[in-house]
Formats: C-alpha cells, sequence, structure tokens
C-alpha cells in the first residue's frame, strides 16, 4: 500500500480577490445576449477540461487573469474558484481550462491565466469520463506558514504542513477512515470505495472556535471536485512519497 505526500501552492490572495480576478479577453461583448437567443439558459456548473477534450469542439468564451499574493490558505482558493466560476457563468461559459502561471519573486505576486468555454452536454459528458479515479486527496486548511495539522487514516497519523495534501488509492471494497480528533469535538469520514471510483477530495481544517463560543476540534469536508483537481493538477511541486510498511 503506498502513501503520497505532495506539495502544491495555494496561490490565492483573498483579501484582493474582487480586484485581481480580471477578464483580459471575450470573444464577442454581446455573448450573454447571443446565450439567451440560442437558447442557453441559465448557464450552471464550472467543469474542469480534461487535456484530450478537443478545444476545437468548445465555444470559446473568455480569458481570465488571476492576481496572487504569495500562498494562503484552502478558503481563500475556495473563494477564488466561486468567484471566477460565477463571472464565467454570467458570460456563458460553463468549463474552463488552465493556460499558464508566472511567478516575480522579489514581489512575491503570481498570476494565472484560466481559459473559459461553453460546452454542450455530449461532450461535459465525455470529459466527465475522462475525470481521474481511484484515489483520495486530503488537502489541510492551514492558515499559518507554521502550523501543521495532523490526522488519523486508518489509525495511522499523518501531518501536514501548508501546501502539502496527503493523496492514498484504495482497493476496491476497502473501507478506510480519516478522523480528526474524533473522541474531541472533531469529525471523522469513513468511506467504503468502490472500483474506478471517481476521485474524492476532502479539506481538513484543525482547531477552532465557532459563532457563540462554540468549539471544533476538528472538521472534514467534501471539497469541490474541479477545484481539487486544478490545485493538484496545476499547482503541485514535487511529491514525497512512503510506504506503509516502512518504519
Amino acid at each position: 500500500m503506498r502513501y503520497s505526500l505532495i506539495i502544491f501552492l495555494f496561490l490565492v490572495n483573498l483579501n484582493l480577490l474582487g480586484q485581481k480576478v480580471k477578464l483580459i479577453d471575450q470573444a464577442d461583448p454581446t455573448l450573454s445576449y447571443w446565450h439567451k437567443n440560442k437558447g442557453i439558459r441559465n448557464v450552471k456548473g464550472f467543469t474542469f477540461l480534461e487535456d484530450a477534450i478537443d478545444r476545437n469542439n468548445l465555444k470559446y468564451v473568455a480569458t481570465f487573469k488571476i492576481g496572487l499574493y504569495k500562498p494562503v490558505y484552502l478558503d481563500g482558493c475556495e473563494a477564488m474558484y466561486d468567484l471566477l466560476s460565477e463571472r464565467a457563468n454570467n458570460l456563458g461559459a460553463n468549463c474552463f481550462a488552465f493556460k499558464d502561471s508566472s511567478f516575480v519573486d522579489s514581489q512575491k505576486i503570481a498570476s494565472f491565466t484560466v481559459i473559459v468555454f461553453y460546452a454542450s452536454d455530449s461532450i461535459l459528458i465525455l470529459n466527465q469520463s475522462m475525470k481521474p479515479n481511484n484515489f483520495v486527496c486530503v488537502l489541510a486548511d492551514n492558515q499559518s506558514p507554521k502550523r501543521v495539522i495532523s490526522f488519523d487514516f486508518n489509525n495511522r497519523r499523518i501531518k501536514l504542513s501548508q501546501g502539502q495534501y496527503f493523496k492514498y488509492f484504495p482497493k476496491p471494497r476497502e473501507k478506510f477512515c480519516i478522523s480528526k480528533n474524533y473522541s474531541k469535538l472533531g469529525d471523522q469520514k469513513c468511506l467504503v470505495w468502490t472500483e474506478n471510483q471517481h476521485a474524492v477530495y476532502l479539506k481538513i481544517k484543525g482547531f477552532d472556535v465557532g459563532p457563540g463560543l462554540s468549539f471544533s476540534g476538528g472538521e472534514i469536508d467534501y471539497e469541490n471536485e474541479e477545484l481539487g483537481e486544478l490545485l493538484i493538477k496545476r499547482m503541485l511541486n514535487m511529491p514525497i512519497s512512503f510506504d506503509e510498511n516502512s518504519k
């Protein structure tokens, strides 16, 4: 059995988010009107396009550039994705592809470019069939570079620093549990894996104080599949691997 710890970059500045999701190109300024009058109404969803999808079969909508300041936490990535998907949907787009990224080390400024398209239902179904499968990713929501979030995977302790995630490849019909301080106001997720199941992305938070002085020993929740795939496919660094049986 093999586990992987893989480093990736959370490239978002939540405080300046609204100013930094910038439309830099659009196919047609009247695109929203075009969609309404062609019967394509209420565009929803925002799917990450697989590399094998032929872009010639898509309707180009627009290009966005996102300016980012140094790595922050997972909530910022979710806010970025939600804002980008809302703006893309408003223009009539329902899917996106990563184009490129750049980083200015002296200013600690990063940016990446996303192209958004409109795809027919048949293409979206084909794209869905190409999605990665047979693994689970646990993303740590570390709000400080010095903070380490730990959790138990089948009673084995895993520690994640900011920018790390845990990846596991289960066998068919295997049951496994991921828990965070489960006996101390924490949380637990147990899954039974099915053969060729789509990838599952989980996000995990550490100890927290909520509204009304409510306490949480840790939360585990499901992450958006499209955002999870974008993060691990396009914003990762070198993997650090170890074997379950190693000591």
